[in-house]
């Protein structure tokens, strides 16, 4: 039986994740990398099916309808979106929330990050970061 203490509880807030989300080969994904992957998935079934239409499973369609709806950034744009966040000292779950959410000022991203709170970048540098992110959207008609 484990002792309440050494329970391991997760909380972004304060970047407590689990043990397998800290290791250094786990990369987090943009929702726009997401969609990149997903949409190879979709394009191999459909040329395993001749070009018609296959029978996805429906979680699968549902997360592509969800990351081509919130995706902000094309795929010529993914590594300069990575090279902006990884340059800050941020934990990867903050950077890629950082470029997912795409807030616009520094008090917005600190409102949805909490873990930003802490003054690990300033405001200045996360106002810089920021701008540099909304300049790699796509921004949708």
């Amino acid at each position: 039986v484990k002792m309440a203490n050494e329970l391991h509880q997760e909380n972004a807030d304060e970047l407590r994740f689990n043990e397998d989300l800290d290791k250094e080969d786990c990369t987090p994904l943009l929702l726009s990398e997401v969609e990149f992957i997903l949409n190879g998935r979709v394009d191999s079934e459909r040329q395993k099916h001749h070009g018609r239409e296959p029978t996805m499973d429906p979680l699968l369609m549902k997360t592509l309808t969800y990351v081509k709806r919130f995706g902000l950034y094309q795929r010529d744009k993914f590594d300069g979106v990575r090279t902006a966040v990884h340059n800050q000292e941020l934990h990867g779950f903050e950077q890629i929330q950082l470029a997912n959410l795409c807030p616009e000022t520094a008090e917005e991203a600190r409102a949805l990050i909490p873990s930003l709170k802490d003054g690990r970048i300033d405001e200045d540098e996360l106002e810089k970061l920021l701008s540099t992110l909304q300049s790699q959207r796509e921004f949708q008609s």
